[in-house]
């Protein structure tokens, strides 16, 4: 993902957060705030508006916006992982990765009151534990491990797809990933 998208990206998204809400919004912080603030169905017209100025569709926007962008403004996972993996280790509810992730997320939020976690994010890495837990014994597999790259194609299938847009004078290169689990 380039930088330059990355900026367009944001000044895309400043702009009809601007317009649709009639707002003068000074930055993507502020803009982001006001976006989560409103309704839910009334982001459809915003990824619909500004796939408009970037020459992608709203979906790609959408993506986009919850996989990738959006991630800035949350704390990261990383000092709580060993945490996490020991919560999905220890889970004796038969429940399902949603219902799991929300459960660490409020568990989180209980011990570190001013933590914001991105769920998408809390997700992913609940998801990718209950693929390698089994017989309630959690599977550790590094990264480094052979088993992980055999396991890793196994299990996501992974497109890389690169779409340009043309803006003013320069190119712009936009990746999406899509996951197939």
């Amino acid at each position: 993902m380039t930088n330059q998208f990355r900026q367009m990206f944001a000044d895309a998204f400043v702009s009809v957060v601007n317009l649709k809400l009639k707002i003068q919004c000074k930055d993507i912080y502020e803009a982001h705030h006001e976006f989560l603030t409103r309704q839910q169905g009334s982001q459809f017209y915003l990824w619909k508006d500004m796939s408009e100025i970037l020459l992608v569709t709203p979906k790609k926007i959408h993506d986009f916006y919850h996989n990738t962008w959006s991630k800035q403004f949350y704390d990261d996972i990383k000092p709580h992982r060993d945490l996490i993996k020991q919560y999905v280790k220890q889970q004796q509810k038969q429940q399902g990765v949603q219902e799991t992730a929300k459960d660490i997320i409020d568990y989180l939020k209980n011990q570190y009151p001013r933590i914001n976690l991105h769920y998408q994010t809390v997700y992913q890495q609940v998801n990718y534990m209950f693929k390698y837990k089994s017989n309630n014994t959690y599977v550790n597999i590094s990264k480094d491990s052979p088993e992980h790259s055999e396991s890793q194609k196994e299990q996501q299938n992974i497109k890389q797809k690169e779409y340009y847009t043309q803006e003013l004078e320069y190119d712009a290169v936009f990746t999406i990933f899509d996951f197939d689990l």
